[in-house]
């Protein structure tokens, strides 16, 4: 329910007493976006928090060995491009925190966590049938 002016004056009467904010009246909607919002983090946000591990995958799947000679497996150019790959994934996370912020507004945070799981998995999938190209 939406608070009503006679509840904040019956809250204000309580001394000592700043908000009535209690877990129990939230309803089943809040708890289903809680939910999906810890399993949309636990799920899809690996990319940039789990990048040391997937790095260390993705040296090992040749991507960018192109840029090495061919008896050095690990260079500074290949070095620097990986580097390069992270820094735009967290300036994206990062600068795309406030038009997403707009649009979870305008659209709803379940509709924008499933738009995102989708658009993370059609990532991961081009990522996984990428083999070999330069």
């Amino acid at each position: 329910p939406l608070p009503t002016p006679a509840m904040a004056d019956e809250v204000s009467a309580k001394p000592g007493v700043i908000a009535d904010a209690s877990l129990s009246n939230a309803g089943t909607r809040e708890w289903c976006t809680v939910s999906m919002g810890l399993a949309a983090t636990f799920l899809f946000s690996g990319i940039i928090f789990g990048w040391a591990p997937l790095q260390v995958l993705l040296e090992e799947d040749g991507v960018y060995r192109a840029l090495c000679p061919e008896n050095e497996p690990i260079c500074a150019e290949r070095s620097s491009r990986m580097i390069f790959l992270f820094t735009v994934g967290q300036m994206a996370a990062v600068g795309g925190g406030a038009p997403l912020g707009f649009l979870v507004d305008r659209c709803g945070p379940q509709v924008c966590c499933m738009l995102g799981g989708l658009l993370v998995s059609a990532g991961l999938f081009l990522l996984a049938v990428a083999d070999g190209m330069e």
